[in-house]
C-alpha cells in the first residue's frame, strides 16, 4: 500500500464518521484556561442533549493532545496540517461552531456552501485594556472578519452584545445572548494531613492577569 493509498483510505474512514455539528476546540491546546473548560463542558453537554432528542450528531475538532478529553471519543476530528487546504470532515457538516473570536479556522463558504457558521464572542477586551489604538483596531478588524464569515452570533453577556453592536457591523445577522454555564466540581477528600487555609480565601482558575481583577 503506497503513501497515497493510506491517505485516501484515511479520508474515506473519516468521511464515514462525519458529524453534522462540529465544535472547534482548537483552544483546548491551553489546558489551564477557562476556554478549555468552556469547550469541554459545552461539547459534552450539547452531545448529551442531542442524544436525548435523537437528532443531530456532534463532533469535536481538537488538537491531538486532547484526543481523550471528550466522553464520545468516536466523535473527534484531530487537527492536521493539511486541513488548511482540505477538510473532508466538512463534507456532511451542517453547523460549524467557532466558540471564540480568535478562532483560526472558519469554513470557506465557496467550498462548503451548506455549512452554517455560529460564532461565539466572549469580549472585545482590547478596547478596554488601554492597549495601543493600532492593536485595538487590529483586534476589532479580526472579529469583524469572523462576523462577516458567520451566519449567527452568540454573545456571552448583554454588555458583550452592546460592545459588538457598537464597534462591529453585524448586518442583519441574528445576535443572541447566552450566558456561560457552570459545571460541578466535586469536593476532594481531605485528611488530617491535607492543607487547610487558616482564613477565608478566593479560588480562581484561569490566567492571572490584570483584566481578571485579581
Amino acid at each position: 500500500e503506497n503513501e497515497n493509498g493510506k491517505i485516501y483510505a484515511s479520508f474515506y474512514v473519516q468521511s464515514q464518521n462525519m458529524m453534522e455539528i462540529i465544535l472547534d476546540c482548537d483552544l483546548m491546546c491551553h489546558p489551564n484556561s477557562g476556554l478549555y473548560h468552556y469547550c469541554l463542558n459545552l461539547g459534552n453537554y450539547v452531545q448529551k442533549s442531542l442524544e436525548e432528542k435523537g437528532t443531530l450528531k456532534m463532533g469535536y475538532y481538537i488538537p491531538v493532545s486532547e484526543k481523550n478529553s471528550f466522553e464520545k471519543k468516536e466523535n473527534i476530528v484531530i487537527e492536521k496540517k493539511f486541513h488548511r487546504f482540505f477538510q473532508p470532515f466538512l463534507w456532511n457538516c451542517r453547523v460549524w461552531h467557532a466558540p471564540f473570536q480568535s478562532g483560526r479556522m472558519i469554513p470557506d463558504k465557496r467550498k462548503h456552501k451548506n455549512v452554517k457558521v455560529l460564532l461565539t464572542i466572549h469580549d472585545l477586551n482590547p478596547l478596554h485594556e488601554g492597549k495601543p489604538l493600532v492593536e485595538q483596531k487590529k483586534s476589532v478588524a479580526h472579529t469583524q472578519d469572523l462576523i462577516n464569515k458567520s451566519d449567527a452570533i452568540v454573545c456571552i453577556s448583554e454588555f458583550c452584545k452592546s460592545d459588538v453592536l457598537k464597534h462591529c457591523d453585524v448586518k442583519n445577522k441574528p445576535v443572541y445572548v447566552i450566558h456561560n454555564g457552570t459545571h460541578k466540581v466535586h469536593s476532594p477528600f481531605l485528611s488530617d494531613a491535607s492543607y487547610k487555609p487558616r482564613r477565608p480565601f478566593l479560588f480562581g482558575m484561569g490566567y492571572v492577569n490584570r483584566k481578571k481583577n485579581y
